[in-house]
């Protein structure tokens, strides 16, 4: 009879030990699900001149009029708010273009941020910019940052990009699936692009971003996203693409581009081009030679070469200087 009660009251002890793991485990793994979304939804405070939760990399920033500015037109000027564990979510809000002062300029959001320094590309995540070259048509830029540009997306706006006026703008994350669209307030379509990068980075804080011009901000709003959000912005991809004149089809047509510029790698008879996007999924198995055709987006400090599936970055191995 001892013997038995004494196997009983073993079985039970490693029933009940094993029941604690595992309820030690779930309670562990809700702990690091609620951090990821801990503090959202977030609305910003700029109305009653809060700012103590944003910390700047740059930039001359001041809260004015319910909204928060930057007049400084350094490039890479950097606004941060959140937490590093933040995974799916989306930062959204209003932003007008005060000014544009480089050749290049650029105002928008990022998401996912780590590493944050002073500089242009001092970070590591996602952004999402309105993109003008002077004299030239916007466009909207969805991105990846390391130290530099990796990859991006783009869409041409038909109207351009204008000064002085607000446009609603909107960056999502949802695994690694990532959607930029805006829109001209208050009554002009909603224009949307699309990047799939995996493997991708996973975490980050949210923010602002401008370079070489003056921005607005306001109606920050900040929450966490799923995978039907990350379909809602899909759905609407292939209804502007029917419905702008300025890329008729997404997959097959090449939006006009002037001046175009054609980059062999490795001196070799030309192959017909293929798409920039192409380049990036072969070249992941194994280096690759390939002629793309694109348009040059940047020439400082790198050279990156765009076309309607993605852009990339281009050594040139001779002294050729290509013009933006």
């Amino acid at each position: 009879m001892t013997g038995k009660l004494s196997r009983t009251s073993r079985v039970a002890q490693w029933t009940l030990i094993t029941s604690l793991a595992l309820l030690l485990f779930s309670g562990a793994a809700y702990f690091v699900s609620a951090r990821s979304g801990r503090g959202l939804p977030y609305r910003d405070s700029f109305a009653t001149g809060k700012t103590d939760e944003w910390h700047s990399y740059g930039g001359t920033w001041e809260v004015a009029d319910a909204a928060i500015r930057n007049e400084s037109n350094e490039r890479g000027a950097k606004l941060i708010t959140g937490s590093p564990n933040w995974k799916n979510y989306s930062i959204e809000g209003d932003i007008m273009i005060s000014s544009i002062t480089g050749y290049a300029s650029d105002a928008g959001f990022v998401l996912r941020s780590s590493d944050e320094e002073q500089g242009v590309y001092a970070y590591y995540g996602y952004f999402a910019l309105l993109h003008t070259v002077k004299n030239e048509g916007g466009s909207l830029l969805l991105g990846r940052v390391g130290q530099k540009p990796i990859v991006i997306k783009s869409f041409p706006l038909p109207s351009g990009l204008q000064t002085h006026i607000w446009y609603h703008m909107k960056l999502l994350a949802v695994g690694c699936r990532f959607f930029a669209s805006v829109r001209l307030l208050p009554t002009d379509g909603t224009y949307t692009v699309e990047l799939k990068d995996p493997p991708c980075l996973t975490h980050g804080r949210a923010g602002l971003l401008s370079s070489h011009a003056g921005g607005v901000w306001r109606n920050i709003v900040i929450q966490s996203a799923t995978e039907r959000d990350a379909d809602s912005m899909h759905a609407m991809i292939p209804a502007q693409a029917s419905a702008t004149s300025s890329v008729s089809s997404l997959k097959n047509e090449v939006a006009p581009a002037a001046p175009a510029a054609r980059v062999l790698y490795k001196e070799q008879v030309p192959s017909p081009a293929i798409p920039i996007s192409d380049a990036h999924l072969k070249s992941l198995v194994s280096p690759i030679r390939a002629t793309i055709s694109g348009q040059v987006i940047l020439t400082s400090p790198d050279l990156f070469v765009q076309d309607y599936s993605g852009g990339i970055p281009v050594h040139l191995s001779g002294n050729a200087q290509l013009k933006i």
